[in-house]
Order: structure tokens, then C-alpha cells, then sequence
């Protein structure tokens, strides 16, 4: 098999993959920032790691490099949110930040947010792999997670939201 491998249809082939919906938020100059990223899992428990993959040519990507970071799983009502975060204006969107002492500030109304200070960050082609020693996570029950497959969010139901 010497096929020549395109990236149209590589991005399709992993947009079949069902993930979550995330934003990474962090500080900077003294304001609270974040992207969208549905690239994040778990690496390790001993010590605790995760990892989200940000695109090097993200302005995020220098930015979140040497300070705490978090990672807020949004939830179904949260669609505006990643929207937002991902550099699509949402007209009225009110975000209520969350901040604490020697934290990164953290969006309220989410599904589970992962305090983490930077740990390593590894080069990975386009992207860099940014794990996250967590430092504390909250979560709630009483939210269902937005979904994403397919260009599409999904509820954590399978009811189609919107298309992107």
C-alpha cells in the first residue's frame, strides 16, 4: 500500500472519531484567555497528566508554554463557548469567568475543569503536545458534556445540536 496520503481525507477519516469539546483556558497579561481543543486526554494517574495538542501557529500555543493552564470540558448548553474560543465571534455571549489564587482562570457551567501547571511540552509535526501535571479538578453531575463528530456537536443524548 504506497498511497500518497491526503490531508483533506486524513481530517475527514478523523473527524469520524466522537470527542469532547474543550477550552484550555490560561492567563495572559494579566487577562483570562483560551482556545477550543477537542484533542485532550488522560496520560497518566501516577503523577497526574493530561494532555491537549495545540497548533503551533495558535498564538495560545507560546502563550500557555510556562504558566498554569486549564482544561474546562464544556457542556451541552456550552456550544457558544467553543464557538467563541475557537475564533468565531458569538454576538451576546456572556462568559463568566472563575478565578483563584495561583490558578488559571476556569469558566463556570462546565462539565469538569483540570487545574494543571505546565509539566513538558513535546513537538509533534503542526502541533505541540502540551501536558499538564493536575494540580485539582471539579466536577458536575448535573451537566451533560458536549460532543463533537462529523464537523457536528452532539449532546451527550446523540441529539444533533447545530453544524459548524
Amino acid at each position: 500500500m504506497n498511497q500518497i496520503l491526503e490531508p483533506r481525507e486524513l481530517r475527514t477519516a478523523f473527524s469520524r472519531f466522537a470527542t469532547g469539546v474543550t477550552v484550555v483556558t490560561y492567563e495572559f497579561e494579566g487577562e483570562p484567555r483560551g482556545v477550543t481543543v477537542n484533542s485532550f486526554t488522560s496520560v497518566s494517574l501516577d503523577p497526574a497528566l493530561a494532555l491537549v495538542s495545540i497548533g503551533k501557529q495558535a498564538a495560545t500555543a507560546e502563550r500557555m508554554a510556562a504558566g498554569p493552564f486549564a482544561i474546562n470540558v464544556l457542556s451541552e448548553e456550552q456550544q457558544a463557548h467553543a464557538l467563541q474560543f475557537s475564533g468565531r465571534q458569538q454576538a451576546g455571549l456572556d462568559i463568566e469567568w472563575n478565578r483563584g489564587p495561583g490558578l488559571a482562570p476556569w469558566l463556570a457551567g462546565t462539565v469538569a475543569v483540570y487545574q494543571c501547571a505546565a509539566w513538558q511540552i513535546i513537538d509533534a509535526g503542526d502541533h505541540n503536545l502540551h501536558i499538564g501535571e493536575v494540580k485539582s479538578v471539579q466536577t458536575s453531575s448535573e451537566r451533560n458534556p458536549l460532543l463533537f463528530l462529523d464537523g457536528r456537536f452532539l449532546s451527550a443524548g446523540q441529539n444533533m445540536l447545530a453544524a459548524v
